[in-house]
């Protein structure tokens, strides 16, 4: 829930959902943390003073169309998604500021665009036969 209370108030009330800025910087944020996916029922439980219903849900359907995924259920996020969040904070730890410290690595050509948020290497497919 960490993320909408510092990023999905801003689509909200510029009423931006259709720029692809907005989205597009809602998924570097969400592509970067750990985070597990938010169900609409746990943004209304947590927001439901604050929101009305259904700027919650246009909220929730702007999220889910950002990061590709229905979420009915609090999930947490796969294991190639936390492996990225741990390996770009260690680096971040040790200063290693990125994309320098991804270089430095040395990793195969394929997981650098992964490591670096670029949204062609996203999806978990082009991980399956790693």
């Amino acid at each position: 829930m960490y993320i909408f209370q510092h990023h999905a108030y801003f689509p909200i009330y510029s009423e931006l959902y259709d720029l692809p800025e907005a989205s597009e910087a809602l998924r570097l944020v969400w592509s970067s943390i750990p985070d597990c996916f938010v169900s609409l029922q746990e943004m209304k439980d947590a927001y439901e003073h604050v929101f009305p219903a259904e700027v919650m849900s246009a909220a929730h359907s702007f999220y889910e169309e950002t990061i590709r995924q229905t979420v009915s259920c609090r999930e947490p996020r796969s294991l190639t998604q936390y492996c990225r969040s741990v390996v770009r904070k260690s680096l971040y730890n040790s200063k290693q500021w990125l994309p320098d410290g991804i270089k430095q690595l040395k990793l195969p050509p394929r997981f650098e665009p992964f490591l670096n948020l670029q949204r062609d290497n996203l999806r978990p497919e082009n991980f399956q036969a790693l």
